[in-house]
């Protein structure tokens, strides 16, 4: 058994900008899902909107687990440096 298939992994898609986010969201009805593993490497665009759901997965998540970020893009990395949340997840 591989390790993805006891893990939910949630693919974020090219476009991860507030406007895009929203409808993903709904579409793939995100937020009723138990995704602990996030996969960045489809995404080219981003914004700080990536964190707040990011943030709301880690919500959902037993105290002491971390959200798993695949393929985290270096653009996020300062934004998570300027909020202070680069503890908060672990990156890959």
């Amino acid at each position: 058994m591989s390790q993805d298939s006891l893990q939910d992994v949630l693919v974020i898609p090219a476009e991860a900008t507030l406007l895009e986010l929203s409808a993903w969201l709904k579409k793939e009805q995100v937020l009723v899902k138990n995704s602990n593993v996030l996969d960045f490497s489809q995404m080219r665009k981003g914004d700080s909107s990536i964190l707040a759901l990011m943030l709301y997965l880690q919500s959902q998540l037993p105290a002491g687990q971390k959200l798993l970020a695949r393929h985290f893009p270096e653009q996020l990395k300062t934004l998570l440096e300027l909020y202070d949340l680069e503890n908060t997840f672990e990156l890959e």
